[in-house]
């Protein structure tokens, strides 16, 4: 003879399921049924293990890991001509950031460093030892960044 007790757990896990089945339906074409307000949340599960189906099967919910969910978000990267600034330091990816600036600004007129020049963002420099540039930043009153051929460097000015 069956206890309430596993009467009530029978009944609940009927329920689940007949509710996965209606939020399988709900998928296909209705809206969703969240309010304005609502308790209910919004990512089910504590994202504990992974759920559902293999890779590339987009109807299935995979739950990741709360340290690996964060591993493919994107995060304030400096770029420079949609290089990052911190590959720059390689003379290709220095020069395809200069060619895009130099295609960008055609009639820069180049402007010969001095320590005691002042420059601005985009202006082009033409240094005695690292040849021609363009500001990338100006970092201070008294520092700025330049993009050459070879690679990014700070430069000092008006002093």
């Amino acid at each position: 003879m069956a206890r309430d007790e596993d009467l009530d757990e029978t009944s609940a896990d009927e329920e689940l399921e007949e509710e996965g089945e209606r939020e399988e339906t709900d998928d296909e074409g209705g809206e969703d049924d969240l309010e304005f307000g609502s308790d209910e949340p919004l990512i089910e599960g504590d994202g504990d293990e992974f759920e559902g189906g293999e890779e590339g099967d987009e109807d299935s919910p995979v739950k990741a890991p709360v340290a690996k969910r964060r591993v493919g978000v994107l995060r304030n990267i400096p770029m420079i001509e949609g290089v990052a600034k911190a590959k720059l330091d390689k003379p290709e990816f220095a020069k395809e950031v200069f060619t895009k600036l130099s295609a960008k600004f055609p009639d820069a007129k180049p402007k010969k460093y001095e320590l005691r020049a002042s420059f601005l963002k985009h202006e082009l420099v033409d240094h005695s030892k690292f040849g021609m540039g363009f500001v990338v930043e100006v970092l201070s009153p008294n520092k700025v960044e330049v993009i050459f051929k070879d690679g990014l460097r700070k430069l000092v000015q008006n002093r």
